[in-house]
Formats: C-alpha cells, structure tokens, sequence
C-alpha cells in the first residue's frame, strides 16, 4: 500500500527526492535491497547535497558488505553535515568490522559527543558499549600478538 503510494508520488513528480528517499527506506525494510539501492542513488542524483540519503544508502552497501561504496558514502554525509552523529557512529561501526579499531573508536567518540549535544541518552549509550566492545577487542589483539 504505502510502496503504492511512493510510486503514485514518484511517477507524478519524478524528481521529488524525498519520494524516492523514502520508498528506498521501505524497500530496504523489505529486503529488497538492489530497488531500494536505486532509489536512494535517485535521491542522490536528484539532490547531491541529500545527507541522509548518503547515510542510509552507507548503511545499506554497509550490510551488503560492500565496505568501500559505504565509506564513501558516509564520509558525504559528513561532508554535507560534518555534525551528522549517525554517520560517524555507522562509519565507526564500519571499521569495527573490518578491523580498524583506532579509526571506529573515534569515529563513535565523535558521535557519542554529538548524540550528548543532542541529548541523545540512548544513543550515547550505544556509543559506550561499543566503545567497551573495541577496548576489548584491543586487549584480544594484544593476547593473541603475545601467544
């Protein structure tokens, strides 16, 4: 129904990013993940200077684990928006997963700074426990380098 919609909105106003934007977000809740890659880079074409559309397209490439693309994209978002809490946490989420730990850890310092400007408790929280996470995932580093 709402993918209707979306869609209704789209073909009578093709370039309305925000349209595209959110039947991406949609399709990717779906799991259809290469529509809803293409919607967000329409976003994208449309609007170039669309933060979250770079963010949440990050996240997606970042979950089919197409590292590189992700990157780039999150480090737009910040470009655009260098106060983005979110794309710094996803792009520390990131290296955490491929192995850069100094690189996550500031990263997710730098959002967990930003979610506390925002009030954003929850979030800040978040950003503790996977900080906890890479400390201890530095120690594992350290006992296997010593083994």
């Amino acid at each position: 129904e709402a993918e209707k919609k979306y869609r209704e909105v789209i073909r009578l106003n093709p370039d309305y990013a925000d349209a595209h934007y959110n039947l991406g977000v949609l399709l990717e809740d779906l799991k259809r993940y290469k529509e809803a890659e293409k919607e967000y880079r329409e976003a994208i074409r449309i609007n170039p200077d669309y933060a979250e559309a770079h963010n949440n397209l990050g996240n997606l490439l970042q979950n089919l684990k197409r590292y590189e693309e992700a990157e780039k994209e999150y480090r737009e978002a910040m470009r655009l928006n260098p106060n983005d809490a979110e794309a710094h946490g996803n792009l520390g989420i990131l290296y955490k997963e491929i192995g850069k730990i100094y690189e996550a850890k500031r990263e997710i310092l730098e959002a967990k700074k930003l979610f506390e400007q925002e009030g954003r408790s929850r979030d800040v929280k978040f950003c503790d426990e996977i900080l906890k996470g890479l400390n201890l995932t530095k120690v594992s580093h350290f006992r296997k380098q010593m083994c």
